[in-house]
């Protein structure tokens, strides 16, 4: 509740001194929040795949006649799972208890099912890449917080200096806020164009988890 009224204030204050626009003060909050554990969610993919590279068990799945993806997607369902569940949880609590307005519950549900996939692929990649459980939940805490402060999911992006809102794209948070804003006011096209980068994120993430897997170089060893 706390930084749902900030955030009301920081809107109303960004806009050059008029009165606090309260809805969207709580699109902005619930976004925000939304982003914000999902992205530190990913620790949560990641361990799963990684763990199996601890055990050494990965090797024996390789060995199987399932391809790397089909053994991604299987470590990566559960995870998948969660994270719709995480975002289910909190869009409700934001519709029911804070009085959020969806416009198009169509468009949100496109929103929240490409960037839970896109989280998952990221997720996968750096479990292919991190050596050790410490070094994974460095990877997702650090990088979690950093991405989410570029995304503008702390604070509106509009009430920060102006370097860190040129650098603001480079974050998969950023294009995941722009997109649960437009499916909250029903703009069908902001919302596709919020998701190309996500797909394109989540595709090269896929892709590194994948041949990793496949070439070995997902094993239990450095």
């Amino acid at each position: 509740m706390t930084n749902v009224e900030t955030s009301r204030s920081i809107r109303g204050t960004s806009a050059g001194g008029t009165p606090p626009d309260r809805a969207e003060g709580t699109a902005q909050a619930v976004a925000g929040i939304l982003v914000m554990f999902s992205l530190l969610g990913i620790s949560v993919v990641g361990n799963a795949i990684l763990s199996e590279r601890i055990w050494h068990t990965v090797d024996r799945l390789r060995a199987t006649p399932a391809a790397p993806a089909e053994l991604l997607a299987g470590k990566a369902l559960p995870g998948l799972l969660v994270l719709l569940l995480q975002q289910a949880t909190l869009l409700t609590f934001g519709v029911l208890a804070l009085g959020l307005r969806v416009a198009s519950p169509t468009l949100l549900a496109l929103v929240v099912a490409t960037w839970a996939v896109t989280l998952l692929c990221c997720g996968a990649a750096l479990a292919t890449l991190a050596r050790s459980t410490a070094e994974l939940a460095a990877a997702t805490d650090i990088g979690g917080v950093i991405l989410t402060c570029f995304a503008g999911a702390l604070v509106p992006l509009d009430a920060l200096p102006g370097w860190v809102r040129a650098v603001g794209p480079a974050s998969p948070g950023y294009w995941a806020m722009r997109g649960l804003h437009a499916a909250f006011g029903g703009d069908t096209g902001t919302v596709l164009r919020s998701l190309v980068p996500l797909v394109a994120v989540a595709l090269g993430a896929g892709v590194l988890a994948g041949v990793r897997l496949a070439r070995g170089w997902g094993r239990g060893g450095p």
